[in-house]
């Protein structure tokens, strides 16, 4: 690249051959490396920040399945829906530190003979 623009300084290149092949380098490039070369749907999806028609459009669908997420997860963490809060093989009370085991469903499993709920 600074052997170009040293060239271009000297007179000896025009900054359009160097801008015209830098472009022709740069499309070889894309076309061996990227997959989705050619695909001008996947090149549009590659650039989108959020801002292109497809997303606006999209974004209402968006904001009710984050609410609706939202409202899952305030659901779940209701504790008269759901007073025990599960990890790994032990249900926790949530208002409580007293912690149940739960009764295994392999007999290979250790624990299993406790048999305590």
């Amino acid at each position: 690249m600074l052997e170009l623009l040293d060239l271009v300084v000297a007179g000896t290149l025009t900054a359009q051959s160097v801008r015209e092949a830098i472009a022709e380098r740069a499309a070889a490039l894309d076309a061996k490396y990227d997959p989705c070369h050619g695909n001008e749907a996947a090149q549009l999806y590659a650039r989108c920040f959020g801002d292109c028609d497809t997303c606006w459009a999209a974004e209402p669908g968006f904001r009710r399945t984050l609410a609706e997420e939202q409202e899952r997860v305030a659901k779940a963490q209701d504790p008269d829906t759901y007073p025990y809060v599960i990890m790994g093989r032990t249900a926790h009370l949530r208002d409580a530190l007293t912690h149940h085991p739960i009764v295994h469903v392999h007999s290979s499993c250790p624990s299993t003979s406790s048999g305590t709920v």
